[in-house]
């Protein structure tokens, strides 16, 4: 969007729209003149919304300043929702495979979740909607370029950025007296992360810290 502020002539009545010479006709051209800038002065002055909102004449002063700050205002909420994506990552734990190159995780079953990228565009859904419905399986995360073979038994998915967030989130079960964590708990920390190519004993352990009452700083 972008706004013309009227300048003090045209605030205060002043401004008169300019004489303009018949251009010559011919193929193509259209002649404007005097008449036809009366015609539009008169056009605006008498416009039903300017009527309805000033009286016929230009905001005043004070208005447009409201004005101007408003479309401030909007300018600033569109400038962060673009940059969303990259403002979350903040506190997130992302998967880095610039390194290590191809990425394998498993995703166990029952859970519902997606990879997304670093400006946080959805590579896949996992789970009921993903390729696994509900069922778990081995993702394969390719980074940027990869030129590498892409073996079978896999879900493989070409990532355009080095940072991959992982959402997965587990369906409580219901307990005694409410709702059981137990098994949702124990169904996401089936999750593995691994580097394509590598054995068992060269896979760290997964840890999955307990945040609950965890105040955050």
């Amino acid at each position: 969007m972008r706004a013309y502020v009227p300048t003090e002539q045209v605030q205060n009545g002043s401004y008169k729209l300019p004489n303009v010479e018949p251009a010559p006709t011919g193929v193509g051209s259209r002649a404007i003149g005097p008449s036809y800038a009366a015609s539009v002065q008169m056009q605006d002055a008498t416009s039903a919304l300017l009527r309805d909102l000033y009286d016929g004449k230009w905001p005043d002063k004070d208005t447009i300043a409201q004005f101007n700050s408003a479309r401030l205002y909007q300018r600033g909420i569109e400038a962060y929702n673009m940059a969303l994506p990259a403002l979350n990552i903040i506190g997130m734990r992302d998967v880095i495979y610039k390194e290590t190159g191809p990425l394998v995780v498993y995703a166990p079953p029952g859970v519902i979740g997606m990879f997304t990228d670093f400006c946080q565009r959805t590579l896949t859904e996992v789970g009921a909607l993903g390729p696994d419905h509900g069922q778990g399986g081995l993702y394969l995360l390719l980074p940027p370029g990869y030129p590498g073979p892409v073996p079978g038994d896999y879900h493989p998915f070409q990532c355009a950025t080095y940072n991959v967030f992982l959402f997965f989130r587990t369906v409580l079960t219901q307990g005694p007296v409410g709702p059981d964590t137990h098994a949702a708990a124990a169904a996401a920390k089936q999750t593995r992360i691994y580097p394509l190519g590598t054995v068992e004993r060269e896979r760290k352990k997964m840890d999955f810290p307990n945040a609950s009452n965890v105040a955050v700083t």
